[in-house]
């Protein structure tokens, strides 16, 4: 049986760094970053699919849309999952900084289709590990 790995918590100097690298490399890369920075899952950005089989165990659990375009708000963003329990999953409007969410709403205009980061959960899980492999942020 594998052995579960504990959760390590990064330190403010090591996120600034990562996103510091981020923000140089790839705009999508970086906006995914920030937006789990202010407290939002990989799954609540990206989505978690229902076509990866997993149903968390729960009956109905279908996975979470990701965000869209259409969930940004001047303020916040729409966001689906937060706080899920016993079978409810609540739209909450997640408030971020007027500067992030100004960031985002550019980034939209450049994607296209109605997803902003149209990519799956272990695609984004693999960006956060090498930004912080790069931030040097042992494994």
């Amino acid at each position: 049986m594998k052995e579960k790995l504990k959760k390590i918590w990064l330190t403010t100097e090591q996120v600034d760094r990562m996103l510091a690298i981020a923000k140089l490399e790839s705009q999508r890369d970086y906006l995914m970053l920030l937006l789990m920075r202010y407290g939002l899952r990989v799954g609540e950005v990206v989505g978690t699919g229902s076509n990866l089989g997993r149903n968390r165990g729960i009956p109905g659990w279908t996975g979470l849309l990701g965000m869209r375009k259409e969930d940004l708000r001047q303020n916040g963003i729409w966001v689906k999952g937060k706080g899920y329990e016993a079978g409810i999953v609540w739209d909450t409007l997640y408030p971020l900084l007027d500067w992030v969410m100004s960031q985002v709403h550019i980034y939209a205009t450049s994607v296209e289709g109605p997803k902003l980061f149209d990519i799956s959960e272990l695609q984004a899980e693999r960006i956060v590990k090498k930004y912080a492999r790069l931030a040097g942020v042992e494994d």
